[in-house]
This record gives structure tokens, sequence and C-alpha cells, in this order.
């Protein structure tokens, strides 16, 4: 399923490099924010909780964490699609399971399972830290979100995601300080096309230059960089797109040394796992 959006994107990719060019239009350059992967997790306990988070806005400029869309269109802090079964619960997708039966999993086989609504985070953020910065990860994942086949489920299933998160960032003001990343076009175009001041990111896992024209064609804010040892962020990546308007947002930073280097090249974000 997943290589038909992959190979819708790249048409598109594709069509739009075709004499396409793009205006310099420079940003100003502010200091680099350094956010939390998956709420900072990796240093407090299990990633994408509310602990984790609290971490996260702690010790680091914001944080990012992973979200997905229950049965009740409710918002919930999760990087997997897929909650794991506990005793005579066999488990499923998140978009198929209710509240309650999330709110019901406390732990399983001594593994704790903790599932914090999105809701409850933006509120801890707005309370505590409503200067900083957080980063949505919108996930498309197989087996777990509507069919592609269906475009109609599609369209409703992140129709009413877009719906609940538009809802909660206008709730507690944070329209400002949120960062909206997806793979999914089709899902940060319907911020774009209330025509306020949300900021998208597409995420981009190998072709740079693919990636940025696409986000420039469809007035994103900027993009959400894999940095990897087959893909490795420059200088010349982080001032291209800034001379033509876009913001770029770096993952993951795995130790100190590469946390630094990426820092003096200085991108908007870096989404890292270094302890601080």
């Amino acid at each position: 399923m997943r290589w038909i959006f992959i190979f819708i994107t790249a048409l598109a990719f594709s069509a739009c490099k075709k004499g396409d060019t793009f205006p310099d239009v420079p940003i100003v350059i502010e200091d680099t924010r350094v956010l939390a992967h998956r709420g900072g997790g990796t240093f407090s306990g299990t990633p994408n909780t509310f602990e984790a988070v609290v971490y996260g806005f702690e010790h680091y400029d914001g944080v990012e964490v992973d979200i997905q869309m229950s049965s009740n269109n409710t918002i919930w802090v999760s990087h997997d699609a897929y909650i794991e079964g506990c005793n005579s619960w066999v488990g499923g997708c998140f978009n198929t399971v209710s509240d309650d039966e999330i709110a019901r999993i406390d732990s399983c086989s001594g593994y704790a399972h903790k599932y914090t609504r999105l809701d409850e985070v933006l509120d801890y953020m707005q309370k505590h830290y409503p200067e900083k910065r957080i980063s949505l990860d919108v996930k498309f994942f197989d087996g777990c979100s509507p069919s592609l086949f269906d475009i109609n489920a599609m369209y409703k299933y992140y129709h009413a995601e877009f719906l609940q998160i538009t809802a909660m960032l206008q709730k507690y003001d944070l329209v400002d300080q949120t960062l909206i990343e997806s793979e999914i076009t089709q899902f940060l175009d319907l911020f774009v096309e209330t025509n306020r001041d949300y900021h998208e990111y597409l995420s981009i896992f190998d072709d740079f230059d693919k990636g940025a024209v696409t986000a420039l064609q469809k007035k994103y804010d900027g993009i959400s960089y894999k940095n990897d040892f087959t893909n490795s962020i420059t200088a010349d990546h982080i001032n291209l797109v800034h001379q033509k308007g876009l913001r770029i947002q770096v993952w993951t930073t795995a130790d100190s040394i590469q946390l630094a280097d990426i820092k003096k090249i200085n991108p908007d974000y870096i989404q890292s796992e270094v302890f601080q």
C-alpha cells in the first residue's frame, strides 16, 4: 500500500521539478532549537509518554512527539500505529481502538504501556512552557491507516485528525509554537488551505532536493530531514532552503559530536537523542 503513495509522490516531484524556479526570499536566521526526540523518552523512560514530555520540556528547547488517532477521533501520543495485546485483549490498530480500551491498558506481563492524550501534553505546555516548541509527527503506516485504495476513507481519517489538531492548537493558543510534520502531503495541504499561520514540515527520508522543491511548490513552512550516513546534511543544504524561504528540522542526532557538528551549520531545529 505504501509503495502506491511513494509512486504518486515521486510523480509529483518529477512534474514540479521541470522548469520550476523559485525566487529568493531569505528568512531571518534564528538560533538553532534542540527538540527532545520522542518527547525525551530515550533518557527518562518510555518514549512518547507524559513523563518523557515533561523531561523533554525541562531540559530542551521543546519536544517532538509522534501521534496517532483512536476510533473516537482522539489524538494520542504514540509512535506505533499498532497497540499490542494485553492479557485477553488481542490488540489492534489505533484507529480501530476506542479511548476506553486505550485508557484501560496499564500494564501487561510486567511491561508498562502508557498512552497519553495530546490534549494533556498541550495543556501542560501551555501552563509551564508556552515559549518552547513542539513538533507533531503525523505517521503514515501500512495496515493501520485507511487504505489508499479507498480515497474517501483516507480523506475522512486525515481530515478528522486535522480538525482535532487545529481545535487543540487554537484552544491552547499554541499555533505559533507548533510544528506539524508528515510525509503525507494531502494532510499538510489541509493546514495550508486554512490560510492561517500553521507551520507545516514535509518529512524527507532520502532525496533532499525533491523534498525541498515539493515544500516550496506547496507553500509549506519547511522540511523535516532524516540525517544519516547515506543522506548527510550539509551547510549548502541549510543555506539553500533558508535562501528560498524554508525552515528545516534535522533528525536524529545520537551523539554529542554529531549534535555539535550539525549545530554549526545552523538548521532551525534538531531532533536529538543526546542527553542534555
